[in-house]
Order: C-alpha cells, then sequence, then structure tokens
C-alpha cells in the first residue's frame, strides 16, 4: 500500500529514497565510530561525511513544509465556508421568490373558494325548480354533497 501511495506521490517517493540513503550513511557512520574505539575522530574521513552532509542537504530540500499540509487544510476551510455564504444568498432569494409566489396565488385560492361557495348555493337553489326529479342532497360550501 505504501508503494502505491508513493507512485501516486512521486515527491513522497523521492523523500523516502532519500530518508533511507541518510539512515544508511548514518548506520554507516555509527558503525565506523563504534569499530574504532577510541580513535573515533581518525575515522571519520572526509568523503564519509560530506556524503552525510549531502544526504542531510537533500533530505531537507525534499522534506515538505511542516504547514504545507495545515495550509491546504485552511484553504479548503475558507472555500467551504464561502459555498456556504453563496448558498445561504441563494436560499434567501428562493425564499424570497416563494414568498412572492405565495403571495400571487392567494387571491386565486380565495376566488376558488368564493366560486366554490357560489357554485354549492346555486346548485341547492336549483333544487328547488325540479321538482318532478328525486331532490339530490345539498352541496355544502365545498361542493360535497351533504
Amino acid at each position: 500500500m505504501d508503494e502505491d501511495k508513493a507512485r501516486d506521490q512521486p515527491e513522497a517517493g523521492l523523500f523516502r529514497r532519500v530518508t533511507a540513503e541518510v539512515i544508511d550513511q548514518v548506520r554507516a557512520l555509527a558503525d565506523a565510530l563504534t569499530s574504532t574505539g577510541g580513535a573515533t575522530v581518525g575515522a571519520l574521513t572526509p568523503s564519509m561525511v560530506g556524503n552525510l552532509l549531502s544526504s542531510l542537504q537533500r533530505l531537507a530540500e525534499q522534506a515538505p513544509a511542516p504547514t504545507a499540509a495545515v495550509d491546504i487544510f485552511v484553504q479548503e476551510l475558507r472555500a467551504k465556508r464561502a459555498l456556504v455564504v453563496a448558498m445561504r444568498a441563494q436560499l434567501e432569494a428562493f425564499e424570497q421568490e416563494l414568498d412572492i409566489l405565495e403571495r400571487a396565488v392567494q387571491p386565486l385560492n380565495q376566488w376558488g373558494h368564493q366560486w366554490t361557495h357560489v357554485q354549492a348555493s346555486l346548485m341547492n337553489s336549483l333544487q328547488v325548480f325540479r321538482p318532478s326529479q328525486t331532490p339530490a342532497a345539498p352541496l355544502d360550501p365545498h361542493g360535497d354533497r351533504t
């Protein structure tokens, strides 16, 4: 799984290789120091120290900045907050449109109720003038038979 991550992130793979190289050189230095006993200073060769220092330099150059991940996280948080602000504005505009629509439909709704009441009254009045038929049940104000 770590190999998959290294392939997906070439910088991470390079950082791991440089880190492994530094660790190997530090081990070699530690082995050289322990094998020489008291003559540790004489056992250090300039090339050994130079290799170690150049590996440490590459390690420092390849290491991601400690705040890089936090910076990205903060940017994502700001983007999410901006998205929430935009969504709030859209919801506010949508609510205003719904309010306008509700106010526009209100007279139509009242007219519909009045028409239903007029229709029921008219139907009930016509029942009086049809004596030859069996009278139907009168309509209530909602247009339903009672």
